[in-house]
């Protein structure tokens, strides 16, 4: 996890709170999967793929490469674990498909399937991560295709790249174009983790100013961005979305536990209170204190 261009006091608080609920969260998952249920040893494996798994890789496209099986081996994680929790068999490839825990997921509940949307999200994140480093080893683009003599024997340049998916090739050429995309991958770390995977949409400018202030990235660049998942795991009507009348406005399958962090953090920065607060909805106070309460809960 990164702290950004510059670090306060509150913020450094705040990522203490951030990694006790990771580690919560993995040491859940580590209990779930003893006891026998296959979404959690699922949810274990997966979790070491994506947080240790490549460490060893040589470049970041072997990296990638890692990354990219170990997604498409769980597109829907959390959904299959629910479904198991629902009585029914787990299955990490499930067809979308109606759930009640899943549901009930989005309203702060099954700290277990929480954890999943977090190991979800933290693959993306690691994904991101390599594509920023992909970009800074190869400024100028991936290498063609072919092959290449060195005196000895012939090997393939470029072959482990060019079989990524295509989603992550137009990827890397929106975010070549980014003057600052050295700075993306720390700032979505920041926005999933600390900043709870949302913004106040009432509030954009205030809550983009201070993103930049803390992130290192021009004001002017933020809401570019914040694409970023849109561009490398493009999904119907996008990565954000407001969940009702709010102005909450947030990412996709973010965990209630992290979002928490998030409304803490803005009563902070609002003058810590949130009658004081004079949101466009009327909901929105409700919403981030019901957020914080999970977090609470969860914690203690």
């Amino acid at each position: 996890m990164g702290f950004g261009a510059f670090v306060e006091p509150k913020l450094i608080g705040l990522w203490r709170h951030s990694y006790c609920v990771e580690r919560r969260l993995v040491k859940l998952i580590n209990e779930r999967a003893k006891k026998g249920e296959e979404g959690a040893k699922a949810a274990k494996t997966y979790h070491r793929q994506i947080n240790n798994g490549t460490f060893f890789a040589r470049a970041p496209e072997e990296s990638l490469a890692m990354l990219y099986e170990a997604y498409g081996e769980h597109p829907r994680l959390t959904l299959g674990y629910a479904q198991e929790l629902d009585g029914g068999t787990f299955d990490p490839q499930t067809p979308p498909a109606i759930s009640t825990s899943y549901q009930a997921m989005f309203r702060g509940k099954y700290p277990e399937l929480q954890a999943c949307a977090y190991f979800e999200h933290r693959a993306r994140l690691s994904i991101l991560k390599a594509a920023v480093d992909y970009g800074l080893a190869h400024p100028e683009g991936p290498p063609e295709f072919g092959m290449s003599e060195d005196g000895k024997s012939f090997s393939f340049q470029g072959l482990t790249y060019h079989a990524l998916p295509a989603t992550f090739h137009s990827g890397m050429s929106w975010l070549r174009e980014q003057p600052n995309f050295r700075l993306y991958a720390t700032f979505w770390q920041q926005l999933l983790w600390a900043w709870g995977g949302f913004y106040l949409d009432d509030r954009e400018e205030k809550e983009f100013d201070w993103m930049s202030k803390i992130s290192g990235i021009p004001v002017e660049e933020i809401p570019t961005a914040l694409e970023a998942f849109d561009r490398f795991f493009p999904i119907s009507d996008g990565w954000f979305v407001t969940a009702g009348p709010t102005d909450v406005r947030m990412v996709r399958m973010v965990p209630w536990v992290f979002q928490g962090l998030g409304a803490h953090l803005r009563r902070g920065q609002y003058e810590s209170d949130f009658s004081k607060l004079d949101p466009s909805s009327r909901f929105t106070r409700s919403d981030l204190a019901k957020r914080i309460n999970c977090t609470v809960d969860f914690l203690l």
